[in-house]
């Protein structure tokens, strides 16, 4: 591998993270030769609208000119999917997973690229405030991953497999749980005037908060408080919801074991 990289890639996969992976390439000048897909439609969709993209349904890449091959597709599917790619010798294979070990990538120029964000289909993500986190089989495959990253984005960390697997689990609590909370919040006005987005200004102030400070230092309400009276009221108003108050049994005794 030379020490000047040559922006070249190809992608395998046309879902939601290539999609935007592929858009911060092309934006940032790095050529992408191809795109894979099972659905070469899928494939041709996407490849079009970036420029002098190949769109493909052959995992055959023996005569691709990139430097970086990345698997961005399901979990599930890249170990399969990797032993069947043919590709050139000195390529480096990596993937956009958190979740999925190094070792599965059976090549010796391998590594881990993963963009730490939530993609959404048909909107666009600007990489530059996605943090990118790199594992290489060897320091050469983690500084090639690194030079990459850089490009797109302005947080690019190296990583080891524990500390994803972490830091994955985390975003789970920090972003799944946090929407489900939001889920549960509109249960709960369900059958009144309001309207889950008066709760926006709140969260949004809540989130910057913890995020200025620590979690801990910006929480308030009626468990950090020590208001029984109030908490009393609130598992009252969700007794026709056994699971919702469950749920805020939990999390009230979480709180309150830490104050």
């Amino acid at each position: 591998m030379s020490d000047n990289f040559d922006q070249s890639v190809s992608l395998i996969g046309a879902g939601r993270v290539a999609t935007s992976l592929a858009h911060a390439l092309s934006a940032n000048g790095v050529k992408v030769n191809e795109i894979y897909s099972r659905s070469l439609a899928q494939a041709k969709k996407l490849a079009d609208s970036i420029s002098g993209t190949i769109a493909t349904d052959s995992l055959d890449f023996s005569r691709s000119k990139s430097q970086i091959l990345i698997i961005a597709i399901s979990d599930d599917a890249i170990g399969q999917v990797s032993e069947n790619i043919t590709f050139p010798e000195d390529i480096i294979m990596a993937h956009t997973s958190g979740t999925v070990s190094l070792g599965v990538l059976r090549h010796p120029h391998s590594g881990i690229f993963y963009p730490l964000q939530t993609f959404t289909e048909n909107k666009k993500v600007d990489f530059r405030h996605v943090p990118i986190l790199i594992d290489g089989k060897d320091d050469l495959m983690t500084n090639e991953l690194l030079k990459l990253g850089k490009l797109l984005s302005n947080d690019v960390q190296v990583t080891t497999e524990s500390e994803r697997q972490q830091l994955h689990v985390a975003a789970v609590f920090a972003s799944n749980f946090t929407n489900r909370m939001l889920a549960a919040a509109e249960d709960i006005l369900k059958g009144t005037s309001v309207d889950l987005k008066t709760l926006k200004p709140l969260v949004l102030e809540s989130i910057q908060n913890a995020f200025d400070s620590t979690p801990d230092q910006a929480l308030t309400g009626p468990a950090k408080r020590g208001d029984t009276k109030t908490i009393k009221k609130h598992l009252e108003s969700l007794q026709e919801n056994q699971e919702l108050q469950s749920l805020y049994e939990a999390i009230t005794k979480m709180i309150t074991s830490k104050t």
